[in-house]
């Protein structure tokens, strides 16, 4: 069993925001996703919002409600109701994905307005997908945690900086995992400009959180990199994890606890 916590699907018909990224007529449909898992053995995924999307659910919504062995992370209002948020609970979305490591200056999660949507989602036992700047991402993580949700941070971190595994944004997302409200996705190993430094951070935290604290996930379809990296270069870095019974854990134990109930 595989579990895939991170990939994405859009086809000619979602409504990308103009002012982001635009796939130039590519398409990632959630029926080539599934028979991209059938090739490679995934029982279950993760669909993984993004900015481009705003605040349109509407794909994911119709991917969820088709294919069971599915969750999805979303955007939504900041004053979204929890009437609101619990339909969509109902419906498999599962946490709030924060891509903030684009923005040079983030909201403030101890102001009101994002306090109260934080306690909506400790309601629903949602989670909150994080991608986040090397300089910010401890202090991003900690605000989090003060509000009671539990974290993913996405792509190991995405600490691409000279200091690598000695960075304090890394150390930070180490102490963060041993406090066990924070959990890393082993992947987007080539969104790094240097893959040493990929494999030195996933090292670290497969030393420190291999048995509990790590998921993989593949980032398909590889945006900005279509036709440079295929899925089963995505699945190589589960090599990494040496010890089978861990590398068990990281594929797929630890993500059907964490999203499926550990129904697998």
């Amino acid at each position: 069993m595989i579990v895939d916590t991170h990939l994405h699907i859009f086809d000619r018909n979602t409504p990308l925001l103009e002012s982001k990224w635009n796939p130039n007529g590519e398409e990632a449909p959630v029926t080539d996703a599934m028979m991209v898992f059938a090739r490679h053995g995934v029982s279950h995924g993760v669909l993984s919002t993004s900015s481009i999307y705003g605040l349109d659910n509407e794909d994911f919504r119709r991917a969820l409600a088709r294919y069971p062995q599915l969750r999805a992370t979303a955007n939504v209002a900041l004053d979204a109701d929890l009437p609101t948020l619990s339909r969509m609970a109902s419906e498999g979305f599962c946490g709030l994905r924060l891509l903030w490591r684009p923005l040079e200056a983030v909201p403030d999660l101890r102001g009101a307005d994002w306090r109260a949507l934080l306690r909506r989602c400790v309601d629903l036992n949602w989670h909150v997908h994080l991608t986040d700047r090397a300089t910010r991402i401890g202090d991003t993580i900690a605000a989090l945690e003060s509000a009671g949700v539990r974290v993913v941070v996405d792509h190991l971190g995405m600490i691409d900086t000279p200091l690598g595994i000695n960075d304090p944004g890394l150390l930070a997302i180490l102490r963060a995992m041993d406090r066990g409200r924070t959990w890393v996705k082993l992947g987007g190993v080539f969104r790094f400009s240097d893959p040493q430094r990929a494999r030195a951070a996933a090292d670290a935290f497969i030393a420190a959180g291999g048995w509990e604290r790590l998921m993989w996930g593949s980032d398909w379809p590889f945006v900005g990199h279509l036709g440079t990296v295929s899925y089963q270069d995505a699945l190589a870095c589960l090599d990494w994890v040496a010890d089978p019974a861990m590398r068990r854990k990281v594929q797929s134990g630890t993500a059907i606890d964490f999203y499926f109930g550990g129904v697998g």
